[in-house]
């Protein structure tokens, strides 16, 4: 079966989004169309016909006999069709530039599954390094509101690697638990929780930009003077030990709205400070 991925003609626009290949072949089933291999490509190709031949089958037989011969795409869909975490999972990992092996068995899934998922599904491996395509169209962050954990999880990873990835997703299956700041595991959590209510602030004020700068635990470059590798190394062991002795202590919504008032003030206004660390100890 070949299993040759390369991008059609269509695909090469710059705004094109990473299930292009998906869209264009339920675009061509819908309009009772015909893909070809030249112009759509040969997994386009594929899929129109696999998608008409799920149509046509009356039979076990018959669903047997297409998903023998197509077993890539039958795998590719189950996976899409899942209720979990394993496809923000193996978007996250793309996005983190590992292979489609070592994703495979991350998730625990068959790596011609994951090939096909990612060039149906979420195709960004030729654009990792294109940035505002990755975050407005990839990743789909919107800079005029908060986004979702899921969505700067996925930011996370692009940005920081594959080391950023079980973290995340351990605190994305206790989100609504609260944190046991004497645990390890528990001040992890609680780190993931202060870089996501750093990244909802208003990004309409200096809010957001000062805490990114002094703060190792957003999502931002460390600072010059962590880029040393020992006091890098110290900076992260000792990062519990800050959360375990202070708590982030959210803003209210009425400071909130008056951080985006202050921001149309004259440049000798009064500064405002929103949030602040409150020793707990």
């Amino acid at each position: 079966m070949n299993m040759d991925h390369s991008p059609p003609v269509h695909q090469t626009t710059p705004w094109v989004t990473p299930d292009s290949q998906w869209l264009r072949a339920m675009n061509i089933v819908e309009r009772g169309g015909y893909a070809t291999v030249k112009r759509d490509g040969e997994l386009v190709q594929r899929t129109v016909r696999y998608v008409r031949q799920l149509n046509r089958l009356t039979t076990a037989r018959g669903m047997h006999r297409v998903v023998k011969e197509n077993p890539d795409l039958y795998l590719a869909l189950k996976l899409l069709q899942e209720q979990s975490n394993r496809v923000l999972e193996l978007k996250a990992r793309m996005l983190a530039g590992q292979t489609d092996q070592a994703i495979a068995r991350a998730i625990g899934f068959p790596v011609h599954g994951v090939a096909t998922f990612a060039a149906l599904y979420f195709d960004v491996r030729a654009r990792l390094k294109a940035t505002s395509w990755i975050r407005w169209v990839a990743i789909g962050v919107d800079p005029a509101q908060a986004n979702s954990p899921e969505t700067l999880f996925l930011l996370h990873a692009w940005k920081r690697g594959p080391m950023v990835i079980e973290p995340w997703l351990d605190y994305l299956g206790y989100e609504q638990e609260s944190y046991n700041l004497g645990s390890v595991i528990g001040r992890q959590r609680a780190w993931i929780a202060h870089l996501i209510d750093v990244a909802q602030l208003p990004a309409t004020s200096n809010i957001s930009k000062s805490l990114w700068k002094a703060s190792y635990f957003t999502l931002g470059n460390p600072p010059k003077a962590v880029e040393s590798t020992s006091i890098r190394d110290t900076v992260s062991r000792n990062r519990a030990t800050i959360l375990a002795e202070y708590a982030w202590k959210k803003p209210k919504m009425d400071q909130v709205a008056e951080v985006g008032r202050r921001n149309q003030a004259p440049i000798n206004a009064k500064p405002f400070t929103m949030g602040r660390l409150v020793k707990t100890g």
